[in-house]
């Protein structure tokens, strides 16, 4: 039987283990890792899935959560949401967080350092050559900020760097240099175009 979502307080919480090993299980429906807990609200003791091994939940905290009950099934399952301290539901606004943002343009980084291989037909000869580039790509683009705005400009200022790639004359240069240090002055000549226009 399911009930509705109360207020309540997260009493305390620790991972359901087995033997030395943390027991987790994927959603067939959206393939995605969850990790059990046992988990006290209100003196209720029941089971918890959250898609993290690190849940941002300290203990005495209030929360707002919902009891599943299952024939056959010692515990009832938790469902589990952050609240205010009046106790509606917290929206948690990952849109200028720094590390979602870091996460983002390293995640970009990588896409364009393999669109960079492809492009120049180099050889991958393992994913250290894959890393390599993408942290070059990845310092530029979060060089000396925190802020969305301008990595999403640096980003796409290393795109159109990339994509030049397939007009040689543009991409070459006069001076010897590495492909990824051209593609990093390429993508400073859009980013200073941009700013001057």
């Amino acid at each position: 039987m399911e009930k509705e979502f109360e207020l309540g307080i997260l009493e305390s919480w620790r991972p359901l283990m087995i033997d030395r090993d943390q027991k987790s299980w994927k959603d067939s429906h959206s393939n995605q890792l969850h990790y059990d807990f046992f988990a006290v609200i209100n003196g209720v003791e029941g089971i918890w899935s959250p898609k993290t091994q690190r849940p941002e939940y300290k203990p005495g905290e209030k929360v707002l959560y919902q009891q599943t009950h299952k024939a056959g099934n010692k515990y009832p399952k938790f469902t589990i949401k952050k609240c205010t301290d009046e106790g509606k539901p917290a929206f948690i606004d990952r849109y200028n967080d720094p590390n979602t943002i870091r996460l983002q343009s390293h995640d970009i980084a990588v896409e364009l350092t393999i669109k960079a291989f492809e492009e120049l037909k180099l050889d991958i000869a393992s994913l250290s050559n894959i890393k390599d580039g993408a942290t070059l790509l990845y310092n530029w683009i979060v060089k000396g900020t925190n802020e969305r705005d301008v990595m999403y400009n640096r980003s796409n200022a290393v795109r159109r760097a990339v994509d030049c790639i397939k007009h040689p004359r543009i991409f070459s240069s006069a001076k010897p240099v590495k492909p990824f240090a051209r593609i990093i002055e390429l993508a400073e000549e859009f980013l200073n175009t941009s700013h001057s226009a």
